[in-house]
């Protein structure tokens, strides 16, 4: 409702009301209570973490006077602002309103700071306690406003403190004028739902899930609110489990939210960038540069992650970052409509740049994806070893599994490895098939696709895979025919490898 003489719309003044199924919250509360012991305290998250909720909850059990503030992109403007400012204050202390009458807001009084030292003078005259909430902070970006602000963060009376819920961290250090001590910071790890939390979200809804159920849905949502809420539209469980712990390629409400309140508010340069670099797993400036061919890689991800854009930190030092799992998934759904080998090409980059940086596992997995199937192959023959003896058999096998016949030609080596990975899983009948193909590429003198010594050598590795699949079949008359056929090699009698047959 608008008030015919100020042109106030009153209901950017008003609490939100809490949804009567709002869940107790109780690291989050604990945290809250020590909102009046700071000057300042700063809700930061991206979109869809329940920042104002939580705000909204915490003002609903103090004793303070409240005054409230929903901000929208019309604020931006100082003398609007400010104009919300004061009605929001007078609203809260009504006996106290004749205080604020005065004040009458121009540009010039706010572009010479002299409206920050007027209000303070105002509030000092009124004797309660106070927390002035500004709801969606992250729509002002105005320096004047942010320098009037500053002013007055800095001489606040002892009795207001101010709240401010934001989707970016707070522009031009507006809370950093303050000593640490006098500044809470509260962000997406603290409004993230635990398992308890999810637990409880879902049982106020008529939905009883298991704790099995439960980890499934916080591992993929990563307790991002809105991805519950969304999710709890479904009609039944199953349909629940499927929406918060799967994404389903563009055909949920969250892929509307994510493009609208995140993807959209970008500018094409971003986007491009967001959309391109989805491909990684985690990333870091140097790998974005390589990828995607853009020298400034550095300063758009210190945008994205000052903005909260569903950036979240691997370290302290601000190298890695990764993107949350719905919002990397919802990226990968905007790639499918991207160019064919322009993607290739991106995991092509990616592929390089792991390799050259010393990240061998990395650098396999891109270039398959990128197809890019010989230099993969190169690389697979380097950490093979080193993987295969850290028991990551299924990782190695799926790689292989992917590439061509005409890169590895059905050599022995190839041949040979692929049979001994799919007897690690225990795959025996295609484990047996591929022992074969090994031996008959030894046979047609088709080796190896990486260096061996001689041709004695890698009948040795054939006939330690043979026994290998024989030891653990317990065929007696397949370890006597490895035996005897090892006999016929001395020197491999003799070595450790055959001494190793007998000890797996």
């Amino acid at each position: 409702m608008n008030n015919a003489g100020s042109g106030i719309i009153r209901a950017k003044l008003s609490i939100p009301v809490l949804s009567k199924n709002v869940v107790i919250r109780g690291k989050l509360e604990q945290k809250l209570r020590l909102v009046p012991d700071y000057n300042i305290t700063t809700i930061t998250a991206p979109a869809g973490y329940g920042k104002t909720t939580a705000a909204a909850g915490f003002l609903a059990g103090t004793g303070y006077r409240t005054a409230w503030l929903s901000i929208d992109e019309s604020d931006n403007d100082p003398v609007t602002f400010w104009q919300y400012v004061i009605a929001s204050l007078s609203a809260a202390h009504t006996e106290y309103a004749e205080v604020f009458e005065d004040l009458a807001v121009s540009r010039e009084i706010a572009e010479s700071n002299i409206i920050s030292k007027l209000l303070l003078d105002r509030l000092y005259r009124i004797p309660d306690k106070t927390i002035f909430v500004m709801d969606d902070f992250h729509y002002i970006d105005n320096p004047i406003i942010f320098r009037n602000l500053k002013y007055m963060a800095k001489y606040l009376p002892d009795n207001v403190r101010v709240l401010i819920t934001s989707r970016r961290e707070l522009v031009d250090g507006l809370s950093m004028m303050l000593s640490k001590e006098k500044v809470l910071s509260i962000d997406s790890k603290d409004l993230a739902f635990d398992d308890r939390e999810i637990s409880e979200f879902y049982e106020k809804r008529g939905v009883l899930l298991n704790s099995k159920e439960v980890s499934r849905i916080f591992d993929y949502t990563e307790g991002w609110v809105a991805g519950l809420v969304l999710s709890s539209i479904a009609s039944d469980k199953k349909g629940i489990l499927c929406e918060a712990s799967s994404y389903s390629g563009g055909k949920r409400q969250i892929n509307k939210l994510l493009n609208d309140e995140v993807l959209f508010r970008w500018p094409e340069r971003i986007k491009c960038f967001l959309i391109q670099t989805s491909i990684l797993d985690r990333f870091s400036a140097p790998l974005c540069s390589a990828v995607t061919g853009l020298d400034d890689c550095d300063e758009m991800i210190r945008a994205l992650s000052e903005s909260n854009s569903f950036l979240i930190p691997l370290d302290d030092t601000g190298e890695w970052y990764r993107y949350h799992h719905l919002f990397s998934e919802f990226l990968k759904t905007k790639l499918k409509t991207e160019d064919r080998e322009a993607v290739l090409s991106l995991y092509q980059n990616a592929g390089q740049w792991y390799s050259q940086n010393g990240y061998p596992q990395e650098a396999v997995n891109a270039l398959i994806k990128g197809e890019d199937y010989v230099n993969a192959m190169d690389l697979f023959w380097t950490v093979f070893l080193p993987m295969a003896g850290r028991g990551e058999s299924p990782t190695l096998l799926k790689w292989m599994e992917k590439i061509p016949v005409e890169v590895h030609k059905s050599s022995a080596s190839y041949c040979f490895i692929r049979a001994y990975l799919l007897d690690m899983e225990n795959r025996t009948d295609q484990a047996d098939d591929w022992y074969n193909k090994a031996m008959e590429a030894f046979e047609s003198k088709n080796y190896h696709m990486f260096a061996i010594e001689n041709d004695d050598m890698i009948l040795k590795m054939l006939i330690l895979c043979k026994s290998g699949f024989a030891i653990r079949r317990m065929d007696v008359k397949g370890i006597a025919a490895c035996y005897e056929e090892a006999g016929r090699l001395r020197s491999f009698m003799r070595g450790t490898v055959w001494r190793n047959v007998w000890m797996c």
